[in-house]
């Protein structure tokens, strides 16, 4: 039986990661779901082209017991860079931003991975120039996974 299984998680359903991905392999040919489903959640690797700049290796983690949203974004290169979380992963969005400011599950995975790319590309430029391009909201130091909701309201704008 295909389909997703009860209580599990999110990405527990094939469907769902079909219309997830939809598009993907076209857009970001080299981005591959893991093999298996590790404890610790569902992620993507791969390797995300700069305009102008050096491409990146990504790594997507939707953590097991989370919402989609709650994306870990890791990846390769340099880490200086003002909108990143504890541990190097990256702030792309202001979690109490209204769903149209900020990625949301149903936007899809080719929409996500666009937004990783431009933040990527706006990294890159801020080291050239130290100019951020696009809104900006001071941050906290502590990684969203970690911290509680009353005291996510310190993230980025894009």
């Amino acid at each position: 039986m295909v389909g997703k299984t009860r209580g599990g998680p999110w990405f527990g359903d094939e469907r769902a990661l079909v219309i997830f991905e939809r598009g993907c392999r076209n857009a970001y040919p080299d981005f591959k779901r893991s093999r298996q489903i590790q404890s610790e959640g569902l992620s993507y690797n791969g390797v995300t082209p700069l305009t102008g700049y050096e491409s990146r290796r990504v790594r997507l983690l939707f953590p097991k017991g989370f919402t989609p949203e709650s994306v870990r974004i890791s990846v390769d290169g340099p880490v200086d860079s003002p909108h990143r979380y504890a541990g190097n992963t990256l702030c792309i969005w202001y979690p109490r931003d209204s769903p149209e400011r900020k990625w949301v599950h149903d936007d899809g995975l080719v929409t996500l991975l666009d937004l990783v790319s431009l933040h990527l590309f706006k990294e890159a430029y801020w080291r050239e120039t130290d100019r951020w391009l696009g809104d900006e909201v001071p941050h906290a130091e502590q990684d969203p996974i970690v911290k509680s909701r009353d005291t996510q309201e310190l993230r980025m704008r894009t």
